[in-house]
């Protein structure tokens, strides 16, 4: 899996209000017995079998006679909290017909500390910043 292509949908009910992110990491245990003459067959066996059940919420390999799933568990944790990511506002904020966007907090960030300190901003300045939100 990587990026989903589905996006928040803005609404003009929705100018002022923030959007967040929250990160859960999940950690899938699932066990196998299979019944075999040695290693290198009980791997192809358990390779071959297919994902046609379901334990936890989740396919698992069983083919009900010599691969079977005898133990699945999902385990979370929720990373880094929630995170402010940046606020719903219109492209220009003087037409209201304009598209309404999500005014990152890192490009606020960025714009703020180029302005403090006059200089030029790196990528490597910008991640820092990033870290810190």
């Amino acid at each position: 899996m990587g990026y989903s292509s589905k996006r928040l949908e803005l609404y003009d009910n929705d100018i002022g209000k923030k959007v967040f992110t929250i990160k859960e990491e999940k950690t899938i245990v699932i066990e196998y017995q299979i019944k075999a003459k040695d290693e290198d067959e009980a791997f192809d066996k358990w390779l071959d079998a297919p994902k046609d059940e379901t334990m936890e919420d989740h396919k698992v390999r069983d083919n009900s006679d010599d691969v079977v799933c005898t133990y699945a568990k999902e385990y979370s944790d929720l990373k880094e909290g929630t995170r402010e990511l940046g606020t719903i506002k219109r492209e220009d904020p003087d037409d209201e017909e304009s598209d309404l966007e999500v005014a990152w907090k890192i490009l606020l960030l960025w714009k703020l500390k180029r302005k403090q300190y006059q200089k030029h901003i790196t990528n490597l300045d910008c991640l820092k910043l990033l870290a810190h939100l």
